[in-house]
């Protein structure tokens, strides 16, 4: 198991918590399943609507209830009955990319968030179960996978050189400047540097002065079900007291994991954050709004969009890359409305699915890629390093004619390639 010994850290409140239900901090047993959690199942499996399924890039794969929102919820249910057992949810757990599209077609959340702020959550809900095994000294298929990559971000983190080798060639600030540009983890730094590299080239096309952190540590949202529960929320304050050092008002993130790390898990657990936090699409399309980017340069291509999960149906960042996109000229943009999209996914999913399932993983992937063949475009943009791993991914053994670029690649075309 990794350790964080040449660290130093952070120790977040005792009462930190990632969740905002109550019953989501009491462990699950075979004898307890805590009563907000009872309600949560019930009220999903009381629904029998089964609208999820329409929606869930696994259940389309695999065509099995019980990989939806609702197999998940009523295998709960059917554990405070005593009809099931801890390790009958092993495997089934697995089974989830917790992409948010099923929750937000949910009834309970369709007609019942508004008025009685309630909703359904079954990417939490999947998160605490598969901690709550893993603490158990349950084991399922993939988890020293998962593990492995939560570790090499854990040793990634330290190695500050090597963790921020991306910009070196850039001439960024440390530590201060307009804005922060939180690059973090194996995935963004190393696998696909060239992601935070163009973020960082377009914002200071505009004129503004872009600082990095000398040593971020990883958002890995997997580590806290896979058994390092502690690290991850000491590397959460960690991260937040290091940015809230800087002096900075702004911070620009450019994958959608650290992105939902910050608005959904960092403010759950500290409350509001000591600064902004902005997805790098969001900060483009506010810097050409403002005339603070000229785009003059043809880009002569045919374009869709892929609306990863983590920014779409579970942190609402849809309509700032339409922006961009509609901004760039010579550009031709196939759009599908974002709420269509809620049930695309690259297949790679919010905690490492393909770790656990790599062949479904793909299925998932290769569907995306043959859906924009279908539409007749060059490119399917994505706005996450994730996405862009994934698809390119998928073509090393699934054939596709479809590129990839990452959105502020094209921005930097439009600029006339500086």
């Amino acid at each position: 198991m990794a350790t964080t010994e040449n660290i130093e850290l952070e120790e977040p409140n005792a009462d930190a918590s990632l969740f905002v239900k109550e019953g989501y901090d009491e462990p699950i047993t075979e004898d307890n399943v805590p009563e907000g959690i009872r309600t949560d199942a019930y009220l999903e499996f009381a629904g029998r609507h089964h609208f999820d399924r329409e929606e869930d890039p696994v259940f389309q794969q695999t065509g099995n209830d019980l990989h939806t929102g609702t197999g998940f919820h009523t295998s709960i249910l059917s554990l405070e009955r005593g009809i099931a057992s801890m390790d009958e949810l092993v495997d089934q757990f697995t089974y989830a990319l917790q992409d948010g599209g099923g929750e937000m077609i949910n009834p309970n959340t369709l007609f019942a968030a508004d008025f009685y702020r309630y909703g359904s959550t079954t990417t939490d809900l999947v998160r605490k179960v598969r901690h709550d095994l893993v603490e158990a000294g349950y084991e399922y298929p993939g988890l020293e996978k998962v593990q492995e990559s939560v570790e090499e971000s854990i040793e990634l983190a330290q190695d500050p050189e090597r963790h921020t080798a991306w910009a070196s060639d850039l001439d960024l600030s440390r530590d201060e400047g307009d804005v922060i540009l939180f690059a973090a983890g194996p995935m963004t730094t190393v696998e696909e540097p060239e992601i935070p590299q163009a973020s960082a080239k377009v914002l200071k096309a505009a004129g503004v002065d872009v600082g990095i952190l000398s040593d971020p540590l990883p958002i890995d949202l997997e580590a806290y079900e896979v058994g390092y529960e502690e690290e991850y929320k000491k590397f959460a304050k960690t991260n937040v007291e290091k940015l809230k050092e800087t002096g900075v008002e702004n911070v620009v993130v450019c994958d959608s994991h650290s992105w939902l790390g910050f608005q959904r898990d960092y403010k759950r657990m500290f409350g509001d954050l000591p600064f902004e936090v902005t997805y790098i699409t969001d900060y483009i399309a506010d810097l050409i709004d403002a005339g603070d980017l000229e785009l003059t340069e043809k880009v002569d291509r045919t374009v869709a969009y892929h609306d990863s999960s983590g920014l779409n149906a579970l942190s609402y960042v849809w309509e700032s890359p339409r922006e961009v996109l509609e901004e760039i000229p010579g550009l031709t943009f196939e759009d599908r409305d974002h709420v269509t999209r809620w049930g695309c996914d690259c297949g790679y999913g919010t905690s490492n699915f393909r770790a656990l399932h790599p062949d479904l993983s793909r299925d998932i992937g290769e569907e995306r890629l043959l859906e924009a063949e279908d539409l007749g475009v060059d490119d399917l943009v994505v706005a996450c390093s994730y996405a862009k791993n994934q698809f390119d991914w998928v073509k090393e053994e699934r054939s596709s004619r479809i590129e990839t670029p990452f959105i502020a690649d094209l921005v930097i075309e439009a600029l006339g390639g500086n």
